[in-house]
């Protein structure tokens, strides 16, 4: 159980900083998108770059959704977390309990 509970715990952490990284890729990429924006509006000021407004909104949708996902998974984990604290404190009442009835 405890063998378990320790690769879980192993596998939220990798999944948080994989998570914290995704977040810091996505706002890197929302700057590049700007940049490139403000680069083609001064190429082309009279005609409309609409290439460039699908991107950055395409890339806006991506990452509200990347960030919901997240906020989805955290409350999961934390319903996860509260769980297993419960369950132990359940397993570890049950083991005192039977410890003083054999004493």
């Amino acid at each position: 159980m405890i063998e378990i509970a320790t690769e879980l715990e192993t596998a939220m952490d990798r999944t948080n900083k994989l998570a914290s990284e995704v977040r810091v890729k996505l706002k890197g990429k929302r700057v590049v998108l700007i940049l490139e924006m403000d680069a083609a509006n001064k190429k082309l000021k009279k005609q409309n770059n609409s290439d460039a407004n699908i991107r950055i909104s395409q890339h806006a949708l991506l990452t509200k959704n990347f960030l919901d996902l997240m906020m989805e998974y955290k409350s999961l984990q934390e319903l996860y977390q509260s769980k297993y604290k419960d369950r132990m404190q359940r397993q570890a009442l049950v083991g005192i309990l039977k410890k003083n009835k054999y004493s």
